[in-house]
């Protein structure tokens, strides 16, 4: 019963809180030189009320955020910007919750293998563009034509290498090379590409399960940037790093194990 009452008594708490910041004075937003973190709204490096006011504002259709403060405010990640937003914020602001995103744990135990990496929405594989075996080759989606393989078709190969939940992916077509996230950041689609190994995290993902189906690769440098498609359509397309939007079928990748009589004969 007492703790009924205590349930009760927060949710009137955040209810007159999101009262107050819907009809306080809007201060003016900072900008900030680097990307700000989820939640972040007015980029002053904290997350606090002032950030929840900005969201519910916004979600009401009082301001307008640019295109970075979008990416932060949606941070129960369903692609818009809501009161449900705001009240996430308002919790993580008061030490009340976490965001959305500390609850996604990487699958453990799928252990390693060669597979294909199918593209859950438009059913093209990752492939390492032209079969290039350079540092920095650009990583594409491309259609297969199995069983015909010729250098596409081992460019869509990739070894799959698993230490505790997180997965290093390596092309065939060179085993000195990783996927390789770049420097990711919400300001920009980061293009994807293979690049030598360096052991860090860029080189370094999470799988996440997708209630849709296969799994959300996200980035060890940064936990809510998975790996997506520029424009998310079935025609050649660079592989990107994009905010997670759990509606986004476009950000989920089936694995196929490589038959061996189609593997790379390196």
């Amino acid at each position: 019963m007492c703790y009924d009452k205590i349930k009760k008594a927060i949710s009137m708490l955040l209810c007159v809180a999101a009262l107050c910041i819907m009809i306080m004075p809007l201060t003016a937003i900072k900008a900030s030189a680097a990307a700000p973190e989820l939640g972040d709204v007015d980029g002053d490096g904290t997350v606090t009320a002032a950030d929840a006011r900005i969201t519910l504002r916004a979600s009401s259709k009082l301001i307008t955020l640019n295109k970075i403060q979008k990416e932060v405010a949606d941070v129960d990640f369903d692609g818009d910007i809501t009161s449900a937003d705001a009240r996430i914020i308002l919790r993580v602001s008061s030490k009340l919750d976490k965001f959305p995103i500390a609850s996604l744990q990487s699958v453990k135990g799928l252990g390693g293998g060669l597979f294909f990496i199918r593209n859950a929405q438009t059913g093209e594989y990752l492939q390492v563009e032209g079969g290039n075996s350079a540092n920095g080759t650009k990583v594409k989606q491309s259609k297969s034509t199995a069983p015909n393989f010729d250098y596409n078709e081992y460019a869509q190969q990739w070894t799959r290498i698993e230490d505790n939940g997180v997965y290093v992916f390596i092309p065939v077509t060179n085993n000195n090379m990783r996927l390789d996230a770049g420097a990711g950041t919400l300001d920009q689609q980061i293009k994807i590409a293979t690049k030598k190994n360096t052991n860090n995290g860029s080189q370094k993902w999470y799988l996440i399960r997708s209630d849709s189906g296969g799994y959300r690769l996200s980035s060890e440098i940064s936990a809510h940037m998975v790996l997506s498609l520029r424009g998310g359509n079935s025609n050649p397309n660079d592989a990107v790093l994009k905010k997670i939007n759990i509606n986004d079928t476009s950000q989920c990748w089936l694995f196929y194990p490589v038959p061996t009589r189609y593997s790379h004969p390196s």
